[in-house]
Formats: C-alpha cells, structure tokens, sequence
C-alpha cells in the first residue's frame, strides 16, 4: 500500500513539473547572421553559422554536420539569391523554414554581374531591418516568447541607431571620400555613408580580371589623392599587393564576417565598429 501510494505521489510530481520546451534549432549561413539572431533570440534559441571562419562563403561545400543542422533546423536564414543557396541543395524548393533575406530587399540590391551585390548584412541599416524580419520569423516558431522578441529587438535598433550615427560621425571626420576594392563586399557600407567606390579589382568570383581592367584600376588609384585599397582577411591579398606595389596605394583588410571567439567582433555592432576603426587607420591618413 505505502509503496503504491509512493508511486502514486511521483506520478503526480512529474506531471505537475513543468517540462522544458526544446528551444527553436536556428541556423544561419554566415555568422554576422547568426550574430543578429542571437541578439534577437538570446538564451530562448539555439543558433548554428554553417561557414566557419576562414571560409569563402560564396563556395562554401556543406560538411555531413551542416548537413544534419540543416534538416533539423526550425528556421533557416540565408542571404539569398545564389549567395548561399549551396544549402538549398538538401531541401525543397517550398522549404518554409528557409528565410532568403534579400527578398527583403528587392527595391535596394546593388547590380552586379547578372545578379545582385548579395553583402547586404554590411549595411547597419539594412541589417537592422533583417533584424525584424528576424524577431518577426522566431515570434512564429516560439509564440510563447513574443515578449522577449520584441523587447531584444527595440534594444537592437537603439544599438544599431547609435552605431549609424557613429560610423557616419567618424568617417567624415577622417575625411575618408573613396576606395579601391578587392571585392564588391563593402558596396552598401560605402553607399550608406556616401563614400565612392570607385571600382574593384575582382568582378567575379569565377574569373580572374583582364590584364585591361587591372591596368584601368592601377591608372584610377594614381589619381587618387589617398589611393587606398580594401581587401578582405579571408581572401588572397596577392593581387592587391601587386596593383599597391605600383600605385603607392594602402591596403586595409577588413573583415565582413566576425566570430564568435574574436572579442569585439563577435557582435555585429563590435564588427562594424572593429571595421570602422581599421578604415579610419589605414585610409585617413
């Protein structure tokens, strides 16, 4: 009898326990996107970046671990359009739990090639917008956490205003006005704060340039006052030493992508600020 009575008593403890609801599985295929994910999500989702650090996210080739994140995702968030689609490759076309971002942005993308400029994230402002759709997605999956959505979401607009106002401050008091690029990856920062790219050396991502439109970019950077080239750290800087080496031109590497074991830059606000800065040292002076 006592021991029934036991039995009867766990019984009711276990069912009166409240269980712990599994947190949404979020996976993003860069880390910036994981990055505003979790400022959005905090501790209420579970966020995996699929291109480590050191990778070309344009020819990423998914890993059997990506592979199983991708299936047991509830949500995923891509750039989009040919950017990061190699991750489309293992889910239906109609996928529903796959967000392509720059669908959010169809009236602002940046021509290039036969697409679009796909580094959108690089733009505060348009990376404050991917935020909403963000907070707008995960308050779908987890209705119960709206609140908290919402409230991580007015404090990530508060940071990325103050952050606008401050690259924009700081970049005209350095009085940086244009740049020579590497690669087309800072093309929405530059038009946000009204600086002038005024080309770039690789146009492609699957062609080397001509021998023409290099001598072209070499003969714009000796008319520069400040002849300063951006380079990105994951990329082969060979090419943009050799067009330096014959213009007296600067080269600064940025870094469009963060980590989250790189200090400041494991936030997209430190990324953008760390960016900042290494533009302001390398280009003002």
């Amino acid at each position: 009898m006592r021991i029934r009575k036991a039995l009867v008593a766990i019984v009711w403890i276990i069912a009166l326990t409240p269980h712990a609801i599994a947190k949404p599985r979020i996976v993003t295929s860069i880390y910036p996107l994981r990055s505003i994910v979790e400022a959005i999500g905090g501790d209420r989702v579970t966020v995996t970046s699929l291109v480590p650090r050191g990778a070309d996210p344009h020819n990423f080739e998914l890993t059997p671990s990506s592979a199983i994140a991708l299936e047991k995702a509830d949500l995923i968030f891509l750039i989009g359009g040919g950017f990061d689609t190699w991750s489309i490759g293992l889910q239906k076309a109609d996928d529903a739990r796959s967000i392509q971002l720059y669908q959010s942005f169809t009236d602002s993308l940046i021509p290039l090639g036969n697409g679009f400029n796909p580094h959108i994230w690089l733009d505060p402002l348009m990376a404050e917008q991917i935020a909403k759709v963000v907070a707008l997605k995960l308050e779908q999956v987890s209705p119960s956490d709206s609140t908290t959505f919402r409230s991580r979401l007015r404090n990530f607009v508060a940071r990325i205003d103050s952050l606008n106002h401050w690259v924009s401050r700081t970049l005209t008091e350095a009085k940086i006005d244009e740049f020579v690029s590497l690669h087309p990856a800072w093309s929405y920062f530059a038009r946000r704060y009204g600086l002038k790219e005024v080309a770039t050396i690789e146009i492609s991502d699957e062609h080397e340039p001509s021998a023409r439109h290099v001598a072209e970019v070499i003969r714009m950077l000796r008319r520069m006052k400040k002849p300063c080239i951006i380079a990105e750290e994951f990329s082969n800087p060979g090419l943009a030493e050799s067009v330096a080496s014959m213009t007296n031109a600067k080269i600064v590497m940025l870094d469009p992508l963060g980590g989250s074991h790189l200090g400041e830059r494991s936030s997209y606000v430190g990324l953008i600020r760390y960016n900042v800065e290494k533009l302001r040292e390398a280009c003002s002076n």
